[in-house]
């Protein structure tokens, strides 16, 4: 009996040592198959993010497309329609304005915009005069608060969401041009008034009065318009504006426009930010004399830069329409309400305003 105890003791010992055994293969297999499953989890995860990724990637790309399309067609329907030149969305603004002038809700019919209002006598002066009017291009007149009241809203329902309506000046509408004859410039080189036919009184006026174009002089070549200003003795005239900017005068900054030295200023600015070691970098309104096509260029450097430099926070403040970015978790885009009243409105003088209530009233 003691011999059948002693060979059923060493039958289990082996049967335990065969059991752990199979036991530690199968904790070995069990470790081997949890890291195989987190390796695949990091997989998944990974291309996941890839996924996400490369759909955003197709989303931006689809975006631009979009927008390439719509610039392509806003640019095609420019060549045979001239009031689109300054908005897709103008003619139909200009529409509702003409219906409102019929139903008598404006004291006088707004003007604008203004780049629409007036033709060039000589093509060739056509940067010069656009670089001189710049956000004036795109502005509307009203004769009192009234009718700037009435324009703002159906501006409201017309303009594209997140895009800035176009300023209105507001002042007391006449019918006869001012008389600037004893202000003007006199000298050898032409006014931008006097290469502008100007058929409405309210427009010439707005134009005088806003930019005082009969003290900007136009001269085609830069280094003869910085020559002219270094020994200008007419008191009247107040600027010059290159009207054909040449290579030579882009290089100095005193013949650049002011988008051109906007778009310098970020240039140096970049250059500056490589030898800086600040870890916030901010900008404010940085382009708004930038033309669409040196925004954009601006933006997109700057964008670049953000993005290889993870390590800094960039915050850009601009007045601008920025719908082509895309918000991501690197880029967080923050739009400011409107404010209730007043925004793009260039107020009037105290004399002026009484005698627009007077008129209301």
């Amino acid at each position: 009996a003691q011999e059948d105890h002693e060979a059923e003791r060493i039958a289990r010992e082996q049967k335990i040592r065969g059991l752990e055994e199979e036991l530690n293969g199968c904790q070995g297999r069990r470790k081997t198959t949890e890291h195989e499953v987190e390796q695949f989890r990091a997989a998944v995860t990974k291309y996941k993010e890839e996924g996400y990724r490369l759909s955003n990637m197709e989303k931006e790309v689809r975006h631009t497309l979009e927008e390439k399309k719509n610039q392509l067609r806003n640019l095609q329907d420019a060549r045979s329609d001239r009031l689109k030149r300054f908005g897709a969305w103008v003619p139909t603004l200009l529409e509702k304005i003409e219906v409102a002038h019929r139903q008598n809700r404006f004291h006088q019919k707004p003007r604008g915009p203004l780049g629409a209002c007036i033709q060039l006598k000589d093509p060739s002066c056509a940067l010069g005069v656009e670089c001189c009017l710049k956000n004036l291009m795109h502005s509307y007149c009203c004769t009192d608060y009234h009718d700037e009241k009435i324009l703002n809203q159906i501006m409201t329902q017309v303009c594209p969401k997140g895009r800035p309506k176009p300023t209105i000046i507001v002042s007391r509408f006449l019918e006869h041009v001012h008389d600037v004859s004893q202000f003007r410039s006199r000298c050898e080189f032409p006014t931008v008034l006097d290469m502008l036919e100007l058929d409405d009184p309210v427009v010439a006026n707005a134009l005088v009065d806003q930019r005082g174009i009969e003290n900007v002089i136009l001269i085609k070549n830069a280094v003869q318009a910085r020559q002219f200003m270094g020994k200008n003795k007419d008191r009247n005239t107040k600027e010059v504006q290159p009207s054909n900017q040449s290579a030579e005068g882009a290089k100095d900054m005193r013949a650049l426009s002011g988008g051109e030295r906007s778009f310098s200023t970020v240039c140096f600015i970049l250059a500056l930010w490589d030898a800086m070691e600040s870890p916030f970098r901010c900008m404010d309104e940085f382009d708004v004399y930038m033309d669409m096509v040196n925004r954009r260029i601006s933006m997109d450097m700057l964008m670049e830069v953000a993005k290889n430099q993870k390590t800094r926070q960039f915050i850009f403040l601009t007045p601008q329409n920025m719908s082509n970015l895309q918000p991501s978790p690197t880029l967080k885009i923050f739009k400011m309400p409107d404010p209730q009243r007043g925004s793009g409105v260039i107020e009037t003088t105290r004399e002026q305003e009484e005698e627009q209530e007077a008129m209301a009233t």
